[in-house]
Protein backbone atom coordinates (compact mmCIF):
# COMPACT_ATOMS: atom_id res chain seq x y z
CA UNK A 1 0.00 0.00 0.00
CA UNK A 2 1.49 3.29 -1.03
CA UNK A 3 1.29 6.31 1.82
CA UNK A 4 -1.40 8.04 -0.10
CA UNK A 5 -3.53 5.07 0.20
CA UNK A 6 -2.33 4.23 3.93
CA UNK A 7 -3.28 8.06 4.65
CA UNK A 8 -7.03 7.62 3.13
CA UNK A 9 -7.85 3.99 4.47
CA UNK A 10 -6.61 5.89 8.04
CA UNK A 11 -9.10 8.51 7.23
CA UNK A 12 -11.73 6.33 6.46
CA UNK A 13 -11.13 4.24 9.57
CA UNK A 14 -11.50 7.33 11.68
CA UNK A 15 -15.06 8.16 9.97
CA UNK A 16 -13.54 11.06 8.05
CA UNK A 17 -15.50 11.55 4.68
CA UNK A 18 -12.91 12.62 2.16
CA UNK A 19 -9.53 12.84 1.37
CA UNK A 20 -7.29 14.58 -0.57
CA UNK A 21 -3.56 15.76 -0.10
CA UNK A 22 -2.18 19.43 -1.70
CA UNK A 23 1.05 20.82 -2.18
CA UNK A 24 2.75 23.34 0.27
CA UNK A 25 3.09 25.72 -2.24
CA UNK A 26 1.67 29.12 -1.38
CA UNK A 27 -2.20 30.22 -2.11
CA UNK A 28 -0.84 33.54 -4.11
CA UNK A 29 -4.63 33.70 -6.24
CA UNK A 30 -6.36 33.04 -3.33
CA UNK A 31 -4.44 34.91 -0.82
CA UNK A 32 -4.73 37.98 -3.21
CA UNK A 33 -8.73 37.92 -3.13
CA UNK A 34 -8.39 37.45 0.25
CA UNK A 35 -7.00 41.03 0.61
CA UNK A 36 -9.28 42.18 -2.15
CA UNK A 37 -12.32 41.23 0.34
CA UNK A 38 -10.35 42.02 3.58
CA UNK A 39 -10.12 46.16 1.65
CA UNK A 40 -13.36 46.27 0.44
CA UNK A 41 -14.92 46.25 3.68
CA UNK A 42 -16.22 42.62 2.63
CA UNK A 43 -15.38 40.34 6.14
CA UNK A 44 -18.06 41.89 7.83
CA UNK A 45 -17.19 41.91 12.17
CA UNK A 46 -14.22 40.01 11.97
CA UNK A 47 -11.65 41.85 14.04
CA UNK A 48 -9.62 38.80 13.90
CA UNK A 49 -9.42 38.54 10.25
CA UNK A 50 -6.42 40.61 9.44
CA UNK A 51 -3.98 41.26 6.03
CA UNK A 52 -1.50 39.78 8.88
CA UNK A 53 -3.50 36.80 8.85
CA UNK A 54 -4.01 36.56 5.67
CA UNK A 55 -1.04 36.69 4.50
CA UNK A 56 -0.13 34.32 6.74
CA UNK A 57 -2.48 31.93 6.33
CA UNK A 58 -1.49 32.23 2.37
CA UNK A 59 1.62 30.38 2.61
CA UNK A 60 1.92 27.27 4.47
CA UNK A 61 5.58 27.63 5.22
CA UNK A 62 4.11 30.54 7.11
CA UNK A 63 2.14 28.03 9.44
CA UNK A 64 5.11 24.78 9.22
CA UNK A 65 7.97 25.73 7.98
CA UNK A 66 9.53 22.92 5.63
CA UNK A 67 6.16 21.28 5.10
CA UNK A 68 6.06 19.44 1.89
CA UNK A 69 2.19 18.36 1.67
CA UNK A 70 -0.94 19.44 2.91
CA UNK A 71 -3.93 16.71 3.59
CA UNK A 72 -7.32 18.08 3.51
CA UNK A 73 -10.02 16.16 5.39
CA UNK A 74 -13.78 16.69 4.92
CA UNK A 75 -16.27 14.61 7.36
CA UNK A 76 -20.31 15.50 6.11
CA UNK A 77 -22.93 16.72 8.59
CA UNK A 78 -25.58 15.93 6.55
CA UNK A 79 -28.81 14.98 8.99
CA UNK A 80 -31.70 14.10 8.23
CA UNK A 81 -34.55 16.42 6.98
CA UNK A 82 -36.93 17.17 9.80
CA UNK A 83 -40.59 16.98 8.77
CA UNK A 84 -42.26 20.57 7.35
CA UNK A 85 -44.94 21.28 10.20
CA UNK A 86 -48.58 20.77 9.22
CA UNK A 87 -49.28 24.30 8.89
CA UNK A 88 -48.09 27.10 6.49
CA UNK A 89 -46.61 29.49 9.21
CA UNK A 90 -43.41 30.89 8.17
CA UNK A 91 -40.23 29.70 10.40
CA UNK A 92 -36.44 30.20 10.47
CA UNK A 93 -34.24 27.31 9.80
CA UNK A 94 -31.32 25.80 11.53
CA UNK A 95 -28.25 25.22 9.36
CA UNK A 96 -27.24 21.13 9.34
CA UNK A 97 -24.45 21.90 10.55
CA UNK A 98 -25.68 23.52 14.13
CA UNK A 99 -28.23 20.82 14.18
CA UNK A 100 -25.63 18.29 16.57
CA UNK A 101 -22.89 18.47 18.65
CA UNK A 102 -20.11 21.25 18.10
CA UNK A 103 -18.34 19.59 14.77
CA UNK A 104 -15.30 21.56 15.73
CA UNK A 105 -14.82 19.52 18.82
CA UNK A 106 -15.92 16.44 16.86
CA UNK A 107 -13.81 16.74 13.80
CA UNK A 108 -10.84 18.07 16.08
CA UNK A 109 -10.81 14.72 18.12
CA UNK A 110 -10.22 12.73 15.21
CA UNK A 111 -7.42 15.19 13.48
CA UNK A 112 -5.54 14.66 16.58
CA UNK A 113 -5.90 10.91 16.55
CA UNK A 114 -4.83 11.55 12.97
CA UNK A 115 -1.91 12.77 13.41
CA UNK A 116 -0.74 10.66 16.12
CA UNK A 117 -1.11 7.74 13.87
CA UNK A 118 0.19 9.04 10.25
CA UNK A 119 3.83 8.19 11.39
CA UNK A 120 2.57 4.11 11.67
CA UNK A 121 0.87 4.62 8.33
CA UNK A 122 3.49 6.26 6.52
CA UNK A 123 6.37 4.57 7.93
CA UNK A 124 8.14 7.14 9.61
CA UNK A 125 8.69 10.41 11.39
CA UNK A 126 5.76 13.19 10.52
CA UNK A 127 6.06 16.57 11.89
CA UNK A 128 2.29 17.83 11.13
CA UNK A 129 -0.50 20.64 12.59
CA UNK A 130 -3.80 20.01 12.76
CA UNK A 131 -7.25 22.57 12.05
CA UNK A 132 -10.73 22.77 11.40
CA UNK A 133 -11.55 25.83 9.40
CA UNK A 134 -10.64 27.96 12.43
CA UNK A 135 -7.04 27.18 11.31
CA UNK A 136 -4.87 29.75 9.91
CA UNK A 137 -4.75 28.54 6.54
CA UNK A 138 -6.95 29.24 4.05
CA UNK A 139 -9.37 26.17 4.82
CA UNK A 140 -11.67 26.27 1.59
CA UNK A 141 -7.85 27.26 -0.77
CA UNK A 142 -6.42 23.89 0.92
CA UNK A 143 -9.90 21.97 0.07
CA UNK A 144 -10.05 23.28 -3.48
CA UNK A 145 -6.12 22.35 -4.72
CA UNK A 146 -6.78 18.71 -2.53
CA UNK A 147 -9.83 17.77 -4.50
CA UNK A 148 -12.04 17.71 -1.56
CA UNK A 149 -13.62 21.33 -1.95
CA UNK A 150 -14.18 23.79 -3.89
Amino acid sequence: MTPKDAIKALARELGLDAVGIASAEPFIERGAIAQERLQLGLMGDLPWYTEARVERGSDPQRVLPGARSIISLAMSYLTPLLERPPDDALRGRVSNYAWGADYHKLLQKRLRTFVRRLPEVVGGPVRAKAYTDTGPLQDRAVAERAGVGW
